[in-house]
């Protein structure tokens, strides 16, 4: 049998321009087509129509148009926002209002389709220190979400620390109020 002989390979042609070139001219048609859609966006000047001279010398009795507002807006949020704070005192932030006998503080952190996702996400919580636990819940549509919650707690200062470590973790939390069940 008699050996084969490799394929000779074929540069391809080039068109002869050197690639400076063709980038320097897509430079300039971009930067030609930027321009035109600036000058099709931007704002001229109104065209200033000269007064007609009249051949008479009474002055014009026509109402002269009412002054349009100016260009810029006016944004009154600047001054108005100063005036309208409400400062609270640390005080009262850290003052816990007790839930009463017939409410309780949870944190939903999570709501799942899939089980398995919400008990990995229980198990993390529990590995944290948190008494978490899931809830099924049957929506209208029929579809079923698994709630990851974590509590129940008796004020909201409890609630609030345990969000906070929650937080520290980089797990976000939901705080509800409800029922004791």
């Amino acid at each position: 049998m008699a050996a084969r002989k490799p394929a000779s390979r074929k540069s391809a042609k080039s068109s002869g321009r050197p690639a400076w070139v063709l980038v320097t001219v897509g430079m300039l048609v971009g930067a030609g087509v930027a321009a035109l859609v600036w000058l099709a966006t931007a704002k001229l000047p109104a065209h200033v129509e000269k007064p007609a001279t009249t051949s008479s010398s009474k002055p014009s009795t026509k109402p002269k148009p009412a002054a349009t507002q100016s260009e810029s807006p006016d944004y009154t949020f600047y001054t108005v926002l100063p005036r309208s704070e409400v400062r609270v005192s640390e005080q009262d932030s850290k003052t816990a209002k007790p839930a009463s006998a017939n409410e309780v503080y949870v944190l939903q952190v999570g709501s799942f389709k899939q089980a398995a996702d919400a008990d990995r996400r229980r198990a993390e919580l529990i590995l944290m220190g948190q008494e978490a636990y899931v809830e099924t819940v049957k929506l209208s549509d029929g579809e079923t979400w698994n709630r990851v919650l974590v509590g129940p707690f008796s004020d909201q200062a409890k609630a609030n620390s345990a969000r906070m470590a929650l937080g520290a973790n980089k797990i976000d939390s939901m705080l509800l109020k409800r029922q004791p069940q």
